[in-house]
């Protein structure tokens, strides 16, 4: 004969331990900062009509806790950061990116190619968009091809 509580007692505690660590793992994910960078060209517009090829840095809050920004800028090939003070942005810096919500800068494509090639830079190279907080921690886009030499002959 069947002794029912020695089946039932170990499928319970095994069943308990599996929700006790998915428990655990959907808490950590909400504590987590889950954020999404990325750079793109497009054009903007004004009152003044359509401006020249423009390089975007956008970033998205897709986790559930707000970031506060406080710096956004460029990783270059050699780590160093090109970092703009003044921003051309849909937001002012310091900015509490709250969750579901998203910011952008943007700087035009031949003002861009002129600064990196007074550091130095030339032809085509890599960048790294990134966004930073308060808190010392930053979110980087994926690498984005971007052709000096390109953007410098249509000055």
């Amino acid at each position: 004969m069947m002794n029912w509580p020695n089946i039932i007692i170990p499928i319970v505690a095994v069943y308990g331990a599996i929700l006790s660590t998915y428990n655990i793992i959907v808490q950590l994910k909400k504590a987590a900062f889950r954020v999404k960078v990325e750079i793109s060209m497009g054009l903007t517009t004004s009152g003044f009509g359509v401006s020249g090829p423009t390089i975007f840095l956008s970033v998205a809050n897709i986790g559930e806790r707000a970031i506060t920004l406080s710096s956004e800028g460029f990783v270059l090939p050699d780590n160093s950061h090109l970092v703009f003070p003044n921003p051309l942005t849909n937001v002012t810096f310091p900015y509490d990116l709250l969750p579901g919500k998203n910011c952008q800068i943007w700087v035009e494509a031949r003002i861009l190619a002129r600064e990196l090639q007074s550091h130095g830079f030339s032809g085509k190279i890599n960048l790294i968009g990134f966004y930073g907080t308060q808190i010392g921690k930053d979110f980087k886009s994926k690498p984005y091809k971007f052709d000096i030499s390109k953007w410098i002959k249509s000055l």
